[in-house]
């Protein structure tokens, strides 16, 4: 691979990167030489000129550029470029759309993913704009490990962990300062958002979820495996305020996460996966022209695979993606990796060493033992990178990372050892400082751990504790030498949204919506009046101009008016109080509350017919309730039925634990007033085993999910319809099938809502397809959708997007626009062939359009650029 640092030139006031002629890795080389020309071939594009940070990063100290505009200048300029440098590619890729499988655009490294046909490949190796191209999984990123320790610790009442009072965390609680109003990016495993510890601190309660939660594998917050995510984000904020048990450094901080790791290493991910999750960290709200929602640390627990000794990295892209986070003023907090003790076993990327800090690598030691001896298993430098001095020596700081206690699940505690339990005390002490010290960078803040730590070991530097042992509270008192602290708590006002009590269920059943919100005064000072702003998704905001009296520690009920949804399926509720801009606040970012719900449409008319055919489950019309994050339902590739192709399904051998139930919950469907009333639905399952046998239940509810009765109940023997063992079980013939009848007359003239459960016993595969819903006897022909494809361009788009219905029936037809996570973005009633969405306004990202009409729906997607 090239290195890219060939030549510097000026392109207005920031330095640009320039290469002269592309480069084929030799592997990739190599796969293109034996390919056919048909073939696809998935690679990474890295641009000639790219932005240098590191020259950005040192003009912007020249010139004192503050945190605000710095993150700021990052963006633009980095996303100018790339549009720039990135066009006449796209323009190629757009003209030979049918040889493109897919490309998506970076901004924070100028660099393309692009899957396309061999020709097309080489076209672009020619290209002046293109510095290399490699294959798309070069780089593949692994978790660091955790290394369980022997014993689990249940809740510490009025405690707190030796680790926080071994870095002097007490210290810094004792003038006040708790991380209060600050915020850290978690790239990890996922959260269990939910556990007491930390619940307070998930910003998705306050802020939209695409602006707390960046998804990789789940569309919603959930961890994996031991729960990695969840145990470092305690580590880094964690108390459980029943019980004052204090697991974290910075308390009173929030937090934001990722989910790209994973406990199995068969499903570790390609590096531009995590490029996306960096890029979130420099804009979660998608708006350049505001900061105020990223992230002051980013806590990282994972590595790349391959040698430790290959040092193309040292130059790669990925020290570009670092040094534009450090230019950024954010702090990056690497985890040193558990392959300790010999020498040379700090891994990639945490050996990069563009600057002192910007790589921020953490390695472990005992913090209940006053000696802090270094852990066994922490990695050691020095890096495999080419450089000299101090740049060379690898770890930078050491921190406690044995017998860790933490939260886990949803409400558990348990201890690990792990220098991935290290980094999230430095992390926690990054968001202490940044508190007192708030216009200081995170360069500045990580500098002053660095060069105050506690020196361990052999005198001075070294590569099995680097500078130390972290001391906050003398980083504290060297960064005092250039700023003067802020105070905690310095202004006297604190106005919050502790609560949306009303609507509080998970699925609505109306449009219009009331709302109740909680609000209270955390201050030291009367509030008499405040403007609360509240709006569903992006539909038009409503205002309320509250007047009362709200003395310090007080709450008040506020009861919004009506709002009315413009359609259905997933909304959030978005209230903001703001009281006058001349009186500052503590703390802006508990001022807004977040409710989500589903609101179900309302099918009227019968037959009622699902046949999971070329369409999303968790869609507006039928969602998933999944409690344990875990395999959920799902469509599945299935035949034996006189028509169709997929099936709704459900992997019960796969799970990883037992006894786990998911919802299947339908969309309301009015049934008349009639005397024969039915609901049918074809079902496959094989049982392996009588101690393997799963379950299926079906309830209804006429009261909007509030309450569910059982209709139906199969398990084991019951459930099966095929006794020839296959595992797994694959329905693929019709013999595998079996209709099941529920008579549904008694519910006559209520809407109703359908749930299918499924219990699992992690046995074998579960199928459900053509439920219907009729009245009478049932319908001879009821026919699976007979939907041409929608022809959609440009697709991807910047703008607009034309959708072509070509021969499908329009009459009483409907397109209906939603993003990745299900959310109710528009709907429109069609009359005629060609429509167009203006997608302008919309965050960049996944789209779902979903075209309904007599026949059935279909749902295509849509990449907003």
């Amino acid at each position: 691979m090239k290195k890219i640092l060939l030549s510097l030139i000026l392109l207005g006031s920031t330095a640009v990167l320039f290469s002269q002629t592309a480069t084929l890795t030799s592997n990739l080389s190599q796969k293109l030489t034996n390919g056919n020309n048909s073939d696809y071939f998935k690679v990474n594009i890295v641009l000639s000129s790219q932005v240098n940070h590191i020259v950005l990063n040192e003009e912007m100290k020249q010139n004192k550029t503050s945190v605000s505009e710095r993150a700021k200048r990052v963006m633009r300029e980095s996303m100018t470029l790339a549009t720039q440098s990135q066009t006449p590619i796209i323009n190629l890729l757009n003209k030979n759309s049918n040889k493109v499988s897919s490309f998506k655009s970076f901004w924070i490294i100028n660099m393309m993913t692009i899957e396309a046909t061999k020709d097309i490949i080489l076209q672009l190796a020619n290209m002046p704009e293109v510095d290399y191209i490699e294959e798309f999984d070069h780089y593949t990123g692994k978790p660091i490990e955790v290394i369980k320790s022997t014993t689990t610790t249940q809740k510490s009442v009025g405690g707190i962990e030796p680790g926080l009072a071994a870095i002097k965390a007490p210290a810094l609680w004792a003038m006040g300062y708790t991380g209060k109003a600050r915020k850290y990016y978690s790239i990890d495993t996922g959260v269990w958002k939910d556990h007491p510890a930390i619940s307070g601190a998930w910003l998705g309660n306050y802020q939209p979820l695409t602006q707390a939660w960046h998804a990789i594998d789940s569309p919603i917050p959930i961890d994996k495996g031991n729960a990695h995510g969840t145990h470092t984000a305690g580590t880094v904020l964690g108390l459980e305020k029943a019980t004052n048990d204090t697991i974290g450094v910075a308390f009173n901080a929030y937090f934001m996460a990722s989910d790209p790791i994973v406990t199995n290493l068969a499903n570790i991910k390609p590096l531009p996966e995590y490029i996306d999750v960096f890029e979130f960290a420099l804009n979660p709200d998608g708006d350049t022209n505001t900061t105020d929602d990223i992230p002051d640390a980013i806590n990282n627990s994972w590595g790349i695979s391959g040698q430790s000794g290959d040092t193309s990295i040292c130059s790669s892209y990925v020290t570009q993606m670092f040094d534009a986070i450090e230019a950024a003023g954010i702090a990056n907090v690497f985890s040193a990796g558990n392959s300790g003790p010999n020498d040379t076993t700090i891994g990639k990327p945490q050996y990069v060493s563009t600057g002192l800090v910007n790589t921020f690598t953490v390695g472990a030691v005992d913090g209940a033992n006053a000696t802090f001896p270094i852990a066994g298993f922490s990695s050691h430098g020095p890096t495999a990178c080419p450089v000299t001095g101090p740049l060379q020596i690898k770890p930078e700081v050491v921190a406690p990372g044995i017998n860790v206690r933490s939260a886990v699940a949803n409400n558990n505690y348990a201890s690990y050892n792990g220098t991935s339990m290290a980094g999230p005390h430095a992390t926690g002490a990054v968001l202490l400082l940044k508190e007192a010290f708030p216009n200081a960078t995170g360069e500045e803040i990580l500098l002053a751990l660095y060069n105050s730590a506690i020196d361990l070991g052999v005198a001075g530097e070294d590569n099995t504790y680097g500078r130390g042992m972290i001391d906050v509270l003398a980083a504290f008192n060297l960064l005092s030498l250039t700023y003067t602290p802020t105070p905690p708590n310095q202004f006297k006002y604190d106005i919050l949204i502790s609560e949306i009590t009303n609507p509080s269920d998970e699925i609505v059943c109306d449009q219009n919506v009331t709302a109740t919100v909680l609000i209270e005064n955390k201050g030291d000072s009367a509030i008499s009046n405040a403007n609360i702003i509240y709006q569903l998704n992006n539909e038009t905001a409503a205002n309320l101009n509250w007047v009362g009296i709200l003395l310090p520690g007080d709450t008040t009920s506020v009861y919004l008016p009506t709002i009315t949804a413009n359609g259905f399926g997933n909304y959030e509720l978005k209230v903001k109080i703001e009281i006058d801009t001349l009186k500052k606040e503590c703390d802006y970012i508990n001022n807004q509350r977040v409710a989500r719900f589903n609101i179900r449409e309302l099918y009227s008319i019968l037959p009622y017919k699902e046949d999971f055919e070329m369409m999303r489950i968790d869609s507006s019309e039928w969602i998933i309730n999944n409690p344990d994050g875990e395999l959920t339902w799902d469509t599945a590739s299935t035949s034996g039925l006189p028509y169709g192709y997929y099936s709704a399904s459900m992997d019960f051998g796969n799970y990883t634990k037992s006894g786990e139930t998911d919802d299947l919950i339908s969309t309301r469907i009015s049934l008349p007033n009639d005397d024969s009333l039915y609901l049918r639905f074809d079902v496959a399952y094989q049982m392996k085993h009588v101690v393997l046998a799963d379950s299926l239940f079906v309830y209804i509810s006429t009261d909007c999910a509030n309450t569910f009765t059982e209709i139906y109940k199969k398990g084991g023997t019951s459930l099966e319809t095929h006794d020839t063992l296959m595992s797994p079980f694959y329905a693929t013939q019709p013999h595998h099938w079996r209709t099941d009848y529920v008579d549904i007359t008694t519910y006559a003239g209520n809407d109703i809502i359908l749930k299918f459960k499924s219990f699992n016993r992690r046995g074998n595969n579960l199928y459900l397809d053509n439920i219907w819903v009729y009245e009478g006897v049932e319908p001879l022909s009821v026919v699976e959708n007979k939907i041409n494809p929608l022809s959609i361009y440009p697709n991807p788009t910047q703008n607009n997007i034309t959708i072509d219905l070509g021969n499908n029936d329009i009459k009483n037809s409907t397109l209906i626009l939603v993003d990745l996570l299900g959310k109710y973005v528009s709907k429109t009633n069609v009359s005629q062939r060609l429509n167009k969405i203006d997608m302008s306004n919309l965050s960049n990202g996944i789209y779902f359009i979903k075209f309904s009409n007599k026949n059935g729906s279909v749902t295509e997607k849509i990449i907003k650029r």
